[in-house]
């Protein structure tokens, strides 16, 4: 069993705010479903501690350019 819960909340970027639909999942949801990341990795079970985000195809080339090095890249998520 996993959990999703639904929001929507804005991302910037230091320009105007973008509004993102997001999810809240359980740790083994990707794992669940048989998703895995084409790039870095979901979320596993010690993440409970931190915060993680994982970013569709779609917002990883609108908001990083499909770069694969995030370092350097500076969001701001007003979590509802």
């Amino acid at each position: 069993m996993a959990g999703y819960t639904a929001t929507s909340s804005p991302l910037t970027d230091s320009g105007e705010a973008e509004m993102l639909h997001a999810g809240y999942v359980t740790a083994n949801y990707f794992e669940l479903l048989g998703v895995k990341p084409t790039l870095g990795r979901a979320i596993a079970s010690g993440d409970k501690e931190n915060d993680v985000v994982v970013l569709s195809a779609e917002l990883w080339i609108a908001a990083l350019a499909a770069t694969p090095i995030f370092s350097g890249a500076s969001f701001v998520w007003e979590a509802l």
